[in-house]
């Protein structure tokens, strides 16, 4: 059985029969009605969450009931307010068509404007053309060049600094350790006639 009929049936419950039931109680009357026995109170409390039927507890036991009436007035607000929203958003969609036809005037696409289109497309294209020489004399700059020339300095010295610490640790391996050569240059991963100093 869909959501929807099983709210309707146990709604009409509570308002055909104006008093107050427990949660046993709709069950049992639900489930003569067809209501899946395991449904009935996760739709009642769907029903009380929407504010459309009221949950009292009394003593030990919590009771539910409605009236049509309630029901009735409670839609109508609902109604209220929907229709309240369309009004709002009719005159909102009013106001944005006026200010789209003042925000039309003078952007009509004549001629003059497909001309003016075109030519800032072509502009945009030598843009590009420009942008592209430029990259081209950039790599030629001075002033570019010398900031490479210094930073393979840097990198050089980096080499050199990091090939002088390769040995520090070889010397090392020897003196202290008694490592053999070959065994410390396996272990550096070094190969002794092709690794030294960059000039």
């Amino acid at each position: 059985m869909p959501k929807a009929e099983k709210i309707r049936i146990l709604s009409n419950i509570l308002y055909d029969a104006k008093a107050p039931f427990t949660l046993k109680e709709m069950e049992k009357l639900g489930s003569k009605q067809k209501v899946v026995l395991q449904s009935i109170k996760d739709v009642l409390q769907e029903l009380v969450d929407d504010s459309l039927i009221h949950l009292e507890k009394i003593g030990i036991s919590n009771y539910y009931w409605a009236f049509p009436s309630e029901a009735q007035a409670l839609k109508k607000r609902k109604l209220e307010s929907l229709e309240e929203d369309v009004t709002v958003k009719k005159a909102k969609l009013a106001e944005n068509k006026k200010l789209l036809e003042t925000l039309s005037v003078g952007r009509d696409q004549n001629e003059e404007y497909v001309s003016i289109h075109q030519n800032h497309l072509a502009n945009l294209a030598k843009l590009k053309e420009i942008e592209k020489e430029l990259l081209v004399y950039r790599n030629n700059d001075p002033e570019i060049l010398k900031e490479l020339s210094d930073m393979v300095d840097t990198a050089k010295n980096s080499v050199n600094r990091w090939t002088d610490n390769t040995w520090n640790c070889k010397s090392y391996m020897k003196k202290k350790l008694g490592t053999d050569p070959k065994e410390c240059d396996k272990f550096l991963k070094i190969n002794p006639d092709t690794f030294d100093y960059i000039d």
